[in-house]
């Protein structure tokens, strides 16, 4: 249940995963379809003030940014993987840069943690990009910017007993009609003297065109 907020973020409604038992096997075999029950969990304890919120204050690739929301608002579910022994889930927290653990085996379900995916740097040997869609070349290479994996779907696999989570890292920037996070890095205003190259970085043929997001950053 992504909960996203209307084009004006007057209303913003809190994310929420619902667990629906659709199923239960009958003594003389088959089953019978039930809807009975839908137990809902939201992320309320981790607000700030709640008992659990240092888990998001500790972690900075948690991103929880939306005007004047709380992080029980902000965290948008977008996709879910259930463990082997569908004991555990899995939830994607795409915009936020983050997943969602959820306890499953007991009758109520909880969320274990919200654990951010942290950044993936561009600097670094071996995790260049290509940034350019005008330079008419293929120029994969290293660039001083971080970059955020923002999971859309997800799967897991066992996998020579150890268990995995697959993510498409889609990407998703976070735009309304009064709040759009979303700049071209050449139509910022770069530190001098952490970027002194600034306007080779800001060619079309170099970082220009790259998108960045408006709510990191040193803005002074």
């Amino acid at each position: 249940n992504a909960g996203e907020p209307n084009d004006d973020y007057s209303i913003d409604p809190e994310g929420t995963v619902t667990v629906i038992p659709f199923a239960v096997p009958l003594s003389g075999g088959g089953w019978r379809q039930t809807f009975a029950s839908f137990p809902t969990v939201d992320f309320q304890a981790f607000n700030a003030g709640a008992a659990r919120a240092d888990e998001i204050t500790a972690d900075s690739s948690i991103r929880a940014f939306g005007p004047n929301a709380t992080v029980a608002q902000d965290l948008q579910p977008r996709s879910i993987a259930f463990s082997p022994d569908n004991r555990t889930a899995y939830v994607s927290l795409q915009q936020n840069n983050a997943l969602a653990i959820l306890d499953l085996s007991s009758g109520d379900v909880v969320v274990d943690a919200v654990r951010g995916l942290g950044y993936k740097d561009h600097s670094v040997t071996g995790q260049g990009l290509d940034p350019s869609d005008r330079d008419d070349a293929i120029a994969i290479a290293t660039h001083p910017v971080f970059g955020m994996y923002q999971p859309d779907e997800l799967a897991m696999a066992e996998i020579g007993g150890t268990t995995y989570v697959f993510a498409a890292n889609s990407g998703d920037a976070r735009e309304t009609d009064t709040f759009e996070e979303e700049e071209r890095i050449k139509s910022l205003t770069l530190d001098a003297t952490a970027f002194p190259n600034a306007a080779t970085l800001q060619a079309d043929e170099g970082l220009g065109r790259l998108n960045v997001t408006t709510t990191r950053g040193d803005i002074d």
